[in-house]
Parts: C-alpha cells; structure tokens; sequence
C-alpha cells in the first residue's frame, strides 16, 4: 500500500502532463495512480479477506450526501432533453464520483501512521525540488534559459483560460523582468497553496513539539527556507492569507511558552523574504515586496480617487465571477444546474472559481452546504482526537514522548484550515486532486485513532474466508478427489 499511496502523492505534481486524452478530458498519472490504490483495495479485501472499518462520524454522512447531492443534481439535465448537458453531466459526475470512492476507501481501509509517515516525508523532501526549480525558472524565464516554462500537455486545461497562439501554457503575469513563480504547476496560486500545505507539516511540529517528521534539522529548514521563498516568489494573495491563517491560528491556540520560537521563526521567515526581494531586485530592477504593498493597497482602497487596481490583478473579475455564479444559483436553487453544467442557463461562465460556489451553483444548497461541512467536521474531528490526546499526556503518571500520529494530527489540523480557505474563497479543487489528495490524511489519521481505541467504529469483512482460500480450497479439493 505504501508504494501506491506514494504514487499517489508524487502524481500530484504531475497534474499539468496527461499520459492520454479521453475526449476533452486529459487522463493524468494521478488518475492512474488513484485506480490502482482502488483496484488494490478490492484485491486485499475480496482476495485476500482483509477487514474495512466503517467510522460513526458525521463527516462521514456529509462526504455521501455530498455524493448523493451529485446524483440528484443530474435532474435538471435529464429534464432539459439536451444531450449534450446529459453527457457532459456524466462525463463530471464520473470524474467527481472517482474522488469520491478514493477517499470513502482511505476511511475505511487503514493505511498505517508509519506508512503515512514515510510518505509524507517523501513529498516534503521532493518539495526543496518543486521550489528550487520554481525559482531558477524566474531568473530562466528573465534571461530566456531553458526550461523557463513547462509545456501543459493536459487537455482539461484547453477550459481553464491557458491557452495562447501557441498552445497552453503556465500562466504569470510579467512586471518588468519577474514573472510570478510556477515551477511545475500550471499558475502560481496552486504552487503557493501546495506550499501552505508543506509549511503545515514542517512548521506547525517544529513550533509545538519541537519535532519534526525528520532527525535532521538540515533537511527541515531546507524545506522551510525553500517553501517560504516560493511562497514569497509567487507574488500570491493566497499565500499571504494563508501564511496569516497558520501564524494567527498559532499564536490564539498554541502554547504560549512557544512565544520564543514564534518570534524566531517570524524573523527567520522576514530576513528570508527580504534577502530573497534583495536578489531579484539586483537583476529585475523591481521589488516584489514593494509589488505586494502597492497590490494589498489597490485591493483595499479600490474606488478612493486616483487608485486603480495594480496590472493583472484578479481580484475584480473573481469578484465578479462570484456574483455571476450566485446569479446562476437562483435558478436552481435546491438541485443545482448538474455536475459540469454551470453555464446551462446561458451566463459566460464555465465554472465557479471557489470550490464553495462551484457545488452551490451545479449541486444546490444542500449540496454546498454537505461540502462545507464535509471541511468543517473533518478539522473538529481532528481537534477533538488531539485535545484527547494532549489531556492523555497531561494525565499521564509518566513523561510521554510526542508520537508521530500527534505530530501529523497538528499539522493536519492547520492544514485543514487551509483547505478551508482555499475552497471558499480563493480557488476552486471540488473535482480535483488538489483537495482530495490532502483530504485523505486527515481522513487516515482519524480511521487509525479509532481503530487504535477500538470504539466508534464496526468492523466487516466481506467474507469469512478470502476469496483466495476458497480457490485454494477448491483446487485442493479437486486434486485430493
């Protein structure tokens, strides 16, 4: 299981390369990777008799009435007699149903803490990567190196607005001589929201526990000085809100004799930014720090005479992509216009641009609100088994050392606030390994504390003997007659 859930995780950052197309639709390594982690599933539990767990949690109930909201929504294009909204809600609600089953299978079968471990240990690690070729692209691109872009060869994208004369291609704004960071993803708001997620694993445990998923500090302040100067090169509202939602939430329920290494790390991170805006100011001739206050100040004070929104700057027309997107809910209200449809009532817009109003629009209310809640109960959950946790040390009449499950609980938890924020307010990952990839950790995390405390949970087994005992059963049988 470990070698498929890793797949799984390097996939994710393959997400812009389609190993072939089906129609419009670019079938992916993650896509592969995902049907063998399924196809496993049903060999070790079928064949070979291993037991699933069935959770008696509610984020259960919300992630398959969020399923069942999918089913109902295909309503309207059943009605409409228009095939082609007919196909096309197959065609999403196929792709949607796929995430579904991978993380209804992840909370029911368990994938250990140490399998989980190593593998998140592999993503951090493969992170330094991911962000040092993100910012050897920025000096690439300013001097026209090779490899200053990444050709997208993904036919999903043909939807997304990345297309140019010369075909589809990563999207950053140019100022001057510094484009935005990508590195290997298709714009720089995916590799700032991926590098929230790394700054949970790798930040959150060195500030609470002193810990971290690594013996060597070398290799976590590498990861954390590469993730924040990505972070920074993105030149990405997102990850200013994000990095703000990790410190805030920090500083409110952490302990407060942590104080000391929060300020550490804060200077630690403000030299990185300003030694990082010191280097591409020396052959740019602009500075990114500069770039992000006059950003944050056309945002703020838009409609104050004399200020104008700052070059590419994005926030207006998702603005008023959202206010489109609440247009189009008013016509279906209850049932949505159906997975994959929201342009079925003739607005220009193929898709919501937050997760939040792309299930509010295609799925209804009942819908949107069985995905918020999916996010919602999922980070309580994950608070309550650590508070649990916390309180067992506490009341232990013997010095506990921090466990790894502890340790990845945490981090889980500030990465679950993330994902909170990324799906409502800043990008939209509804049929997407972008959400369903780091939503399976939580989801593991909670299986394996349950099954370790053995309450709340039932065991099955699909059958009292393995399908592979009863063949060898059968032919030993055969053979002895």
């Amino acid at each position: 299981m470990i070698i498929i859930y890793n797949l799984i995780l390097i996939s994710y950052f393959l997400r812009v390369f389609e190993l072939f197309p089906i129609g419009s639709y670019g079938f992916t390594f993650i896509d592969l990777s995902i049907i063998l982690f399924l196809l496993l599933f049903i060999k070790r539990t079928i064949w070979n008799g291993d037991n699933i767990y069935i959770l008696k949690r509610a984020f259960l109930i919300s992630l398959i009435s969020l399923f069942f909201s999918a089913i109902i929504s295909g309503f309207n294009p059943l009605i409409s007699h228009s095939s082609a909204d007919l196909i096309q809600f197959i065609k999403s609600f196929s792709h949607f149903a796929f995430f579904i089953a991978f993380a209804l299978v992840v909370s029911i079968y368990p994938i250990g803490i140490e399998t989980l471990k190593k593998s998140l240990k592999l993503w951090l690690i493969l992170s330094i990567l991911i962000n040092i070729f993100g910012a050897y692209q920025i000096y690439a691109r300013a001097f026209d190196m090779p490899l200053a872009w990444v050709e997208i060869t993904n036919s999903s994208f043909n939807t997304r607005g990345t297309i140019d004369n010369e075909g589809i291609t990563q999207l950053s704004l140019k100022f001057k001589n510094f484009y935005r960071a990508t590195s290997i993803f298709s714009e720089p708001s995916a590799l700032a929201a991926f590098n929230l997620i790394i700054l949970s694993f790798t930040l959150i445990p060195k500030f609470i526990f002193n810990k971290t998923l690594f013996k060597s500090n070398l290799i976590l302040n590498l990861i954390l000085f590469s993730s924040l100067i990505a972070l920074f090169l993105t030149f990405s509202l997102t990850a200013v809100a994000g990095v703000g939602i990790i410190l805030s939430v920090m500083l409110l329920l952490e302990n407060k004799t942590n104080l000391k290494s929060y300020i550490k790390y804060s200077i630690f991170g403000i030299l990185i930014i300003v030694i990082a805006d010191r280097i591409i100011y020396s052959y740019a001739e602009i500075s990114v720090l500069e770039l992000f206050f006059k950003r944050l100040y056309s945002i703020f004070a838009f409609g104050t005479r004399g200020v104008t929104y700052i070059e590419g700057e994005s926030f207006g027309t998702r603005l008023e992509s959202a206010m489109m997107s609440f247009d189009i809910w008013k016509y279906n209200i209850f049932f949505g216009t159906g997975m994959g449809l929201t342009f079925a009532n003739g607005y220009f817009l193929s898709f919501s641009d937050y997760s939040f109003l792309h299930a509010l629009v295609e799925l209804g209310i009942f819908g949107a609100l069985a995905f918020t809640s999916l996010l919602i109960l999922i980070t309580i959950q994950i608070y309550k088994i650590r508070k649990k946790l916390n309180l067992k040390r506490l009341n232990s009449n013997t010095k506990l050392e921090y466990s790894t499950e502890e340790i990845l609980l945490s981090s889980s938890f500030y990465m679950m606030l993330i994902l909170i924020f990324l799906n409502h307010f800043t990008t939209n990952n509804l049929i997407g390994a972008e959400l369903w990839v780091p939503l399976s950790i939580p989801i593991i995390l909670i299986l394996n504390y349950y099954i370790k405390e053995n309450k709340g949970i039932t065991k099955i087994n699909l059958s009292n003997i393995s399908m592979k005992n009863k063949i060898e059963s059968k032919l030993y049988s055969l053979q002895k007659n």
